[in-house]
């Protein structure tokens, strides 16, 4: 974290490494909670988001159980910006959970990972982008601050 005060204001960059277990599903929603907080979103949002990070933490290690070497862990960072919160997670997975910020939530049956930061009442991200480089799969939810999605005042 840089203290020079021309670099703008100080954003908060929490990573850490997920071995397997489900019980640190439970730390993610607190550092990432963490993180929404310090952005100025209110305890609701911050728990959306936190959801939605647990949610696809969650899909990433039902992927690395499908692959046929032992499971590698999941890298988490969250990060706050002036304007929004960013929550990537990255495994060696050849792919992560198809996420989609528009399609619904559907049934058990669905493909894994579809629906990723929604609920039956809407949105809990206002964006979920993906890419697989190099061996390297990486999902990222985005959700912005008030004041980001407002138009300027004229």
């Amino acid at each position: 974290m840089s203290t020079d005060s021309n670099r703008g204001p100080r954003t908060a960059r929490i990573e850490c490494t997920l071995n397997h277990d489900p019980r640190l599903l439970s730390g993610v929603t607190a550092v990432v909670a963490h993180v929404a907080r310090r952005a100025g979103l209110s305890e609701r949002v911050g728990a959306n988001i936190s959801a939605a990070a647990a949610e696809a933490c969650r899909e990433a290690f039902l992927g690395l159980d499908s692959q046929a070497s032992p499971p590698s862990s999941v890298k988490l960072v969250a990060v706050d910006f002036a304007d929004r919160v960013e929550v990537t997670i990255e495994t060696a997975a050849q792919t992560l959970p198809v996420a989609s910020p528009r399609a619904p939530r559907e049934s058990a049956g669905t493909r894994t990972g579809e629906g990723i930061g929604k609920t039956p009442e809407g949105d809990l991200v206002d964006r979920v982008e993906r890419e697989t480089l190099s061996g390297r799969s990486r999902v990222t939810l985005v959700k912005y601050c008030d004041a980001a999605k407002s138009p300027p005042k004229a």
